[in-house]
């Protein structure tokens, strides 16, 4: 019991020490001290065109659009697999009710990790 108190000591006190270290780190914006004048920016584009922008960089991008693909390669085979059938075999195989539902859950989570 001693053991884990003195560790939970030492815990806060490494947050209470890296509370003090970022005391003061940011001291403000440093362009506007600078004694320059800025450059006109471009006026803003409308969401439409940005986003129009942003999917011409994604598919023009070579790995960029890989990890876009393998992204929705996963999601579309793992989804309704565990938010598809976990709930049915749970309560039509198992024969379980809503807590052991939350259980398969839990155990699916863990799982993750």
């Amino acid at each position: 019991m001693a053991g884990s108190c003195n560790f939970c000591i030492f815990v806060v006190a490494v947050y209470i020490l890296s509370l003090i270290l970022t005391l003061g780190v940011f001291k403000g914006d440093p362009r506007l001290e600078m004694p320059f004048e800025r450059e006109k920016s471009a006026p803003p584009l409308s969401p439409y065109s940005e986003l129009k922008e942003r999917l011409s960089y994604t598919i023009n991008s070579g790995p960029v659009f890989a990890i876009i693909c393998l992204a929705f390669l996963a999601n579309l085979t793992a989804f309704p697999i565990t938010h598809g059938l976990i709930p049915y075999i749970t309560k039509n195989i198992m024969s379980l009710d809503e807590n052991g539902l939350g259980q398969l859950w839990a155990v699916f989570s863990c799982e993750l990790f």
